[in-house]
């Protein structure tokens, strides 16, 4: 949990992680975002784009929520919400709580 600071908080909210692989120019900035992100992002179905039109696949499908194909979401899907993220998601509405509190929440009690 020693890395967390600055990234995640208890009052953070799911977009910012979104909102930073958005920002991410080069496939190095998203091995980055996931680095910052860890222990929450690790999931072993991630796949990383490899190269510029790959990175513009991932950010065309991020920009347009609306539209997102199959093959998009199979391919994508595991980096834009790692499981840990989706289960963070799901406790932090059961139990009305802020999702950053249930993500924290869940590493100590799991040991991430």
């Amino acid at each position: 949990m020693g890395n967390l600071a600055g990234v995640v908080s208890y009052l953070t909210e799911a977009h910012e992680w979104t909102d930073a692989l958005r920002s991410a120019r080069t496939p190095a900035d998203i091995a980055a975002v996931v680095e910052a992100w860890r222990p929450f992002s690790e999931d072993p179905e991630i796949v990383f784009p490899q190269n510029k039109t790959e990175l513009a696949d991932l950010q065309n499908g991020l920009a347009d929520k609306r539209k997102q194909r199959r093959r998009w979401i199979e391919l994508w899907g595991h980096l834009v919400l790692p499981e840990r993220m989706l289960e963070a998601g799901i406790v932090a509405q059961q139990y009305h709580a802020p999702w950053g509190t249930a993500l924290i929440r869940l590493a100590k009690a799991r040991g991430w």
